[in-house]
Order: structure tokens, then C-alpha cells, then sequence
């Protein structure tokens, strides 16, 4: 299967995941109500933050390091395995202890439920190491089915719970775990070849990696910032009035439909890109950059125009309010499109200093405006906050690839003709 045939069916299935995804959600918002799923919603802001941080960035780093620097695939994935198991224990112990002893932020819950969920972060943790090695070989459809069961298991966990009359926000947790313990499982199948030889540790790997993991992982750190610790310190700064983050966290559900799929892509034209000639990649890059800016364009209209309906068909009349910080993740959507494909081109090639040293200012930026706004405007100062912290990343990174590559602006922006012969007859071959 042709690259873009795989970017294609990754794009496309992204989108049905991200679907399937929203399923969950809407079950959850229409039994918990706004206050249940603000609850939950701050558990899993605390995943999602806390899984790049621990995986030190070493997964992405593995795209690298397999496809440039040409690591065998063994001592890779054996070693992040080790790795995987170490932070995995330490993760749920010291994330039990966090749930348990800060239940007046996080709300009071059974001890099994806590200790879990902290093993479910372990799960991601996993994952967040071993799927790229899969992304490095362009293993499309393998992807797909750890992304896949995943999605599966949460639909039809939550809609058990819910039809037996027990879905709670503790029995979710319990749910959300049993669904990254199901795509563990599935990676480590896939992998089953590699994993059967004794395993080792080498420190010298273990450096070289972690070492340009924490580099690149400042785009994860981001992404965890912008759509993680800013609920954290919306319920923090709000008196923990969950109801506000299950609105807040709507709005960025919803939105995420968006930059799902150029997300889903990045990794696949970092892995493309890293091993390109520097004659192709501008014009791979610009072509690329046509295509989300456009994307992302189509995608912010339709949300301000069906914003408001399609809060209220999927999750009822009661998150109405959501609407409110939705229209401003708008344009902040459109601005993600083209921060991924920068964020690639600098991955691509070894240049993530550069990239943590612009991403530092916006980090310092995210949080100094979501403590000052929040307590003015509400959930609406978080999305501001979001917004203007998205922007300030993509120019400094689009200047840096403009100067660094040579890359035309006035190329990025629309879509030609032969954009779309392009593609249409790439899908033929």
C-alpha cells in the first residue's frame, strides 16, 4: 500500500474513531450530567497529562531512531518494554497514593477504583512507547486495531453500565482502564516476535533516547497543557465546580474532531519525511500544509455555524453552555492544522531543540493566562487561553521552517488543481 493510500485510510479511520470516541462521551454525558462528567473529566485530564510525562517522549523518539539512526527493531522495542514495566509500577503506586491523598480536589472514591485507574495509566504509558515503533514501519492497519479495540471496549463498557442502571463515574474509570489494558494487550500480540527474547536494558539506548524524547516531548507536554491543565486549573480555580469543566471539556471534545486526523498524520509524514530527500520534502511539505490548512478552515466554519446544534444533539440542552468556549476554539483549530505539519518537518529532521525552545514561551504562556482569565471569564478565559497560546507556537515554529527549509508561505495556504489530481490519482495506483 502506497503512502498516501495509508494517509488516506489513517485520516479517514482516525475520523471513525474519533466518532466512536464521542459515542462514549455522549453516553457518559447523558447518564452523569454536567458535574458527573466534569468529574471524570478531571481524572482523565490527569491521564492525559501525566502519560507523556512519563513516557519521556521515548516512543516518538523510536520513529527516529529506527528510521534515521537505523536501531535494530528488537533492542528497541525489548527496551522500551523494560522500560514500559518499571514507570508501570511506579505509576500506579504513586498515582494511587495521589488520587487517594488529594480526594478533596479529585472527589472521594473506593480504593480499588483508584489503584485501577493508576494501573490504566500504566497501560497508555505502554502504548505511548510501543505504538510508533508500529508508526515507523507505516503498519497502517495494525495501528488501526490497537486504536480500534480501545474505542470498542469503551462504547460497549459504558453502554453496559448504563443500560444495568450502574454507570457511575467511578465504574467509568474502571472502564476507560479496561480499555487501554485491551489495546496493551493487542500491541504486545503484534509485537509477540520481538518480546519472546530474553529481555535487556541498555543504558546507552536508554540516553539516547530519553535525551531526544524529553526534546520532542514538549509538543506532547503542549498538547497535555492546552487540552489537559487547563481543566485541572479550571477546577481548581472555579472551587472545583465540576459542572463548568463538564461544559469546558464538551467544547473540547467536540473541537478535537478537527485536529484529529492531521494529528493522526503527523506521525506518518514524520516517519515519511525522515528518511526523504531534501529535494522532495518542500514540496511534500507545502502539499500537506495545502491540504489541513484547508481542512482545518472547513472545519472551523462548521462549527460556528452548527456549534450550538450539535452540542445539543449530542449531549442535551443542559450543556448548552458549551457553546460559549466552542466558538472561540475555532480559529484555534485551524491554527493546530498547520502547528502539526511544523511540528513534523522539525521531528523529521532531529531539530527538536528548536522545537522545545519555542514551545517553552507558549507553555509559560497556556498557564499564566489560564490562572489570570478563569477567574474573569469562566470557561471561556481557558479557551482564550488555549487560543492565543496555539497561535503564538505555530508562528514561531512556521518561522523557523520557513527560514531553516526554505519553505514559501504563500505555497501553504490554498489548494491547486493539481492538489487534487494529485491525491486522485495517487488513490488509483
Amino acid at each position: 500500500m502506497g503512502f498516501v493510500k495509508k494517509a488516506t485510510l489513517l485520516g479517514a479511520s482516525e475520523f471513525v474513531l474519533a466518532c466512536a470516541g464521542v459515542i462514549s462521551t455522549v453516553i457518559y454525558a447523558r447518564f452523569l450530567g454536567p458535574e458527573g462528567v466534569g468529574q471524570y473529566s478531571v481524572f482523565m485530564s490527569t491521564l492525559t497529562l501525566v502519560v507523556p510525562l512519563a513516557s519521556l517522549g521515548i516512543g516518538r523518539a523510536n520513529i527516529y531512531f529506527l528510521n534515521t539512526q537505523r536501531y535494530p527493531r528488537q533492542e528497541v522495542i525489548q527496551n522500551s518494554m523494560t522500560f514500559g514495566v518499571i514507570v508501570g509500577v511506579l505509576l500506579t503506586v504513586g498515582m494511587t497514593a495521589v488520587f487517594w491523598t488529594r480526594d478533596s480536589f479529585y472527589g472521594a472514591f473506593p480504593w480499588w477504583c483508584l489503584v485501577i485507574f493508576s494501573f490504566g495509566m500504566a497501560c497508555h504509558v505502554v502504548i505511548a512507547l510501543l505504538r510508533p515503533v508500529l508508526v515507523a514501519a507505516l503498519a497502517s492497519r495494525k495501528i488501526l486495531s490497537v486504536d480500534i479495540i480501545q474505542r470498542v471496549v469503551l462504547i460497549l463498557g459504558a453502554l453496559a453500565f448504563a443500560l444495568s442502571g450502574h454507570l457511575t463515574v467511578d465504574w467509568a474509570l474502571v472502564v476507560t482502564t479496561s480499555a487501554g489494558f485491551a489495546g496493551m494487550l493487542l500491541l504486545l500480540y503484534f509485537l509477540r516476535v520481538e518480546l519472546r527474547h530474553p529481555f535487556g536494558w541498555q543504558m546507552t539506548w536508554f540516553r539516547e533516547t530519553a535525551g531526544y524524547g524529553i526534546k520532542i516531548a514538549a509538543s506532547g507536554i503542549l498538547f497535555a497543557i492546552t487540552s489537559s491543565l487547563t481543566v485541572l486549573i479550571l477546577a481548581d480555580r472555579l472551587e472545583h465546580d465540576f459542572s463548568v469543566v463538564g461544559y469546558y471539556t464538551r467544547a473540547v471534545t467536540i473541537s478535537s474532531f478537527a485536529v484529529l486526523i492531521p494529528r493522526a498524520l503527523s506521525p506518518l509524514f514524520y516517519a515519511k519525511w525522515s528518511d526523504a530527500a531534501n529535494k522532495n520534502k518542500r514540496d511534500q511539505i507545502e502539499r500537506a500544509a495545502r491540504f489541513n490548512v484547508a481542512y482545518g478552515f472547513l472545519a472551523a466554519i462548521g462549527l460556528i455555524v452548527l456549534g450550538r446544534w450539535v452540542v445539543v444533539l449530542l449531549y442535551g440542552a443542559e450543556f448548552i453552555e458549551a457553546y460559549s468556549a466552542l466558538v472561540i476554539f475555532a480559529p484555534a483549530m485551524l491554527v493546530m492544522c498547520l502547528f502539526s505539519i511544523f511540528n513534523s518537518v522539525l521531528a523529521s529532521e532531529g531539530e527538536a531543540a528548536t522545537t522545545a525552545g519555542c514551545l517553552a514561551l507558549t507553555l509559560i504562556l497556556v498557564c499564566a493566562l489560564t490562572y489570570v482569565l478563569v477567574p474573569v471569564y469562566g470557561m471561556r478565559g481557558a479557551a482564550i487561553a488555549v487560543l492565543l497560546g496555539n497561535a503564538l507556537s505555530t508562528v514561531m515554529l512556521g518561522v523557523v521552517c520557513c527560514r531553516l527549509y526554505g519553505l514559501r508561505l504563500s505555497q501553504m495556504l490554498f489548494l491547486s488543481p493539481q492538489d487534487v489530481r494529485y491525491v486522485i490519482a495517487a488513490l488509483k495506483r
